[in-house]
């Protein structure tokens, strides 16, 4: 995908990964060459758990800076020919070309790995940062807002009903 596509404002400011708005933009495109060459297509959801207590204990500083770094290690963590992008709040998103679910878990464990030593270092000593991982796969012909609901449903099934991770097992559609 050239820089042309990507509109003005498509990145995010505090992480400098790429926003919401081109997310929509480059499922769009995605999809369609997916239905064209009949290839696998997958996105990953991944929410940052606890966050809000991190802003609330270490303050906000300390939580941008925990968006900021998971944000570069999921970046360092994918191909070059994937997309990471800041979702929202403390959601991140990813869109895996050529990937099916299969080959998703694979992205899913090396992301979990490298954010295994991934803690916050604080004067009230370190805070460990765990996230929640879900998956959905795109279904030719379908439109691509199935494929980010789908894998909100399992992001949803991932956090259990009260919306709170168990485990940070994840989850996939």
């Amino acid at each position: 995908m050239s820089d042309a596509l990507l509109p003005e404002g498509g990145i995010d400011s505090l992480t400098r990964l790429y926003n919401v708005q081109f997310l929509h933009k480059v499922l769009a495109y995605e999809t369609a060459r997916a239905d064209r060459y009949e290839v696998h297509l997958t996105m990953l959801l991944i929410d940052v758990n606890h966050l809000r207590q991190v802003n609330e204990v270490h303050g906000r500083d300390a939580g941008d800076k925990v968006l900021k770094d998971l944000g570069g290690v999921l970046q360092s963590t994918v191909r070059n020919v994937d997309f990471v992008f800041r979702f929202g709040g403390d959601e991140f998103a990813i869109v895996l070309p050529h990937t099916d679910l299969h080959g998703s878990s694979h992205v899913r464990r090396r992301i979990m790995d490298r954010l295994e030593p991934f803690d916050l270092p604080s004067k009230l000593g370190a805070v460990n940062i765990t996230v929640t991982i879900a998956a959905s796969e795109y279904r030719r012909g379908s439109h691509f807002e199935t494929l980010i609901r789908e894998a909100e449903v399992a992001m949803m099934k991932a956090k259990g009903r009260d919306g709170d991770d168990t485990m940070g097992v994840p989850a996939y559609v």
